[in-house]
């Protein structure tokens, strides 16, 4: 869905400015930016795995995952028009894909159960180990429109700054890997067989309303060509998101069972991100 919709909002640039416009209100620009994200969190899961062999047992499983977004290059788009000659309104366009990084703890995991005894009498077990876990993998993407209002001032002849805010709507969604999830059973020769998964998970979409603020300078090469710097802070609440498996099908369990006995919550992100920018505005 980004991709595609950036290359919408993109193409309804191109048109808006390709219409007849009035002399010089307009602006159209596209930049490369340099994005900063705020997702930085962390999810504990904790659950009772599954003991496949029948009668009594106890088990417990547990991991913390951290996960947070590497800075990460992007890009945006924009229109301003300027009804006079130093305010105007903007609508803005970004999208950007960061790669989700962190280090984590090992996956711990156990077991208490009642073993059967060749006398017919049981035998109480009781078995822990841990797994190194692989960092985190996978990558948070966001897309943010945003309508603002611009206050444009001419230093000289050359060289302009805007300063720019307004509400933003911010779209998120992520994909990451991995949570554990293991499995117990003996056979008949009275051992404990385990076997440990590695399952990718996603959250999101989520949608949320924020803010931006920001300033840009432009240096005007002429009266229609402009290079442009940028720097610009975008603002949401962070909330709840719930988590959901991705990659069940490497059990024959139904994922809806697999996200029961995981218990899966959710955790906080956070869509907030700085960014610098270059790049080049066209005036009509």
């Amino acid at each position: 869905m980004n991709k595609k919709i950036f290359a919408v909002v993109l193409c309804g640039f191109i048109l808006v400015c390709a219409a007849p416009l009035s002399a010089q209100r307009f602006e159209f620009g596209v930049a490369w930016n340099f994005y900063n994200p705020g997702f930085d969190t962390s999810y504990h899961s904790q659950y009772s795995p599954l003991y496949l062999s029948g009668g009594p047992y106890t088990s417990l499983a547990a991991q913390t995952l951290i996960l947070k977004a590497k800075d990460v290059s992007g890009l945006s788009a924009f229109v301003n028009f300027f009804p006079v000659n130093n305010f105007g309104i903007q609508f803005n366009a970004e999208y950007f894909k960061a790669p989700l990084e962190g280090a984590n703890a090992p996956y711990t995991y156990s077991i208490t159960y009642d073993r059967p005894m060749p006398d017919h009498t049981t035998q109480t077990v009781t078995y822990a180990n841990q797994a190194d876990w692989p960092a985190t993998d996978g990558d948070i993407r966001e897309i943010v429109l945003s309508l603002n209002g611009l206050f444009r001032l001419r230093l000289t002849r050359s060289l302009s700054l805007i300063l720019a805010g307004g509400p933003a709507y911010f779209y998120t969604e992520a994909k990451a890997g991995f949570i554990g999830y293991t499995k117990f059973w003996t056979t008949e020769d009275r051992l404990l067989h385990i076997q440990n998964f590695q399952l990718g998970y996603e959250f999101g979409p989520q949608s949320k309303l924020g803010f931006n603020l920001g300033a840009q300078a432009a240096f005007h090469l002429s009266n229609l060509i402009a290079i442009i710097g940028e720097y610009r802070y975008f603002k949401a609440s962070g909330s709840e998101t719930p988590l959901h498996i991705t990659t069940a099908d490497i059990l024959t369990d139904p994922v809806s069972d697999v996200e029961a006995r995981l218990d899966l919550g959710s955790l906080k992100v956070d869509p907030s991100f700085t960014r610098l920018s270059a790049g080049i505005k066209f005036t009509f």
